[in-house]
Order: structure tokens, then sequence, then C-alpha cells
């Protein structure tokens, strides 16, 4: 086992449990429909968040091209795992009766979920700037050097309001963001 597979192994599981944790939610909708009435922003980010859980799993393959770790930039891999697992963790209740429908839960868990969208930014941000400084950060174009910042700008937004439009339109340009970013990942093999 090379040091890529080894750092790879514990955030793939991780990884993997938040896409289980959001299958787990969406079967939960389709099996107990009469629970809690669906809500299309709160699936619009159920959707970026599989995305985004795809696409870093997909990223990290790109890791392999590391020939040296250290603790610290692999703590940074861990805390970025674990920050979008519990984002999907957050998407799904135990239990929506509690809620009454999905969009009564998603403003109660709103500041929850967008604290831990702008840590998972947050930590990006560093750790790409730990991986290669301003020269990697710009690398990745426009889309994520101005992207990154006014997402983290525009989470603190959803944070403070509840405005259906700005919650919606948020979810639709993260959904496009995170599918130009996994445009720009090279293929594997």
């Amino acid at each position: 086992m090379n040091i890529f597979e080894y750092t790879s192994v514990l955030s793939s599981i991780i990884i993997g449990l938040g896409i289980a944790q959001i299958l787990r939610g969406i079967v939960q909708m389709i099996h107990h429909p009469e629970d809690g009435k669906p809500y299309l922003v709160h699936l619009g980010w159920v959707i970026v968040t599989l995305m985004l859980s795809v696409v870093w799993w997909w990223f990290q393959f790109s890791l392999a091209e590391v020939e040296q770790w250290s603790f610290g930039s692999y703590a940074f891999l861990i805390a970025y795992s674990v920050t979008v697992y519990l984002m999907c963790a957050v998407l799904f209740p135990s239990r929506i009766e509690s809620y009454g429908n999905y969009k009564e839960f998603y403003y109660s868990k709103k500041h929850w979920f967008f604290g831990l969208f702008m840590l998972q930014n947050v930590v990006d941000i560093i750790d790409t700037l730990i991986k290669g400084g301003i020269e990697r950060f710009l690398s990745f174009g426009l889309v994520y050097s101005l992207g990154a910042p006014l997402t983290i700008i525009f989470a603190v937004i959803a944070i403070c309001t509840r405005n259906e439009k700005f919650h919606a339109l948020f979810a639709l340009a993260m959904m496009w963001q995170t599918l130009e970013r996994a445009l720009q990942f090279p293929t594997m093999g």
C-alpha cells in the first residue's frame, strides 16, 4: 500500500458514509411520503451535497500526485471529509414528523447546514493554499478563485435569511459551480 492509498482510505470511508446518509434520506422520502412533504429547495441542497461528495471523492484521486504528506495535510483531508459527511447527515432528520415537513425542517437547520458549508469551503481554500500557494488557488480558474469566497458570503446570507428565492438560486448556482469544477478534473486511468 503506497502513501496515497493509505491516506485516502479513511477519507473515502467518511465520504461514503455521507453519501449513504443522503441515499438513506431519499429512500425514506420514497418509502414514507406521508411523513413529510418534500421541499424543492431542500432537494436542491440534497443534490448539491451529493454532487459535492462524489466530485470530491473523484478529485481525491488527483492527490496520488502528492509525494510527501504531513500530518497537517492529512488532517485537512480528514477535516474536509468530516465537514462533507456532516453536511450530508444534517440534511435529513431521523424523524421528519417532529418538523411537520421538509420545508420547516430545512429552515430550522439552515444555520447548521450553512455553517458546515462555510467551514467546508474555508477548509478547502486553506487546503488548496497549503498544497500550492496562491498559484494553485488561481490555477483552478475564476469559477473557483472567485466562487469559493463568494460561496462563503452567500452561505452567511443563507443563514440570515429565509428568502426562498435566494435559497433556490443559491442551490442552483452551487449545482452549476460543482458541475463546472467537476468538468475541470482530468479523466483517470
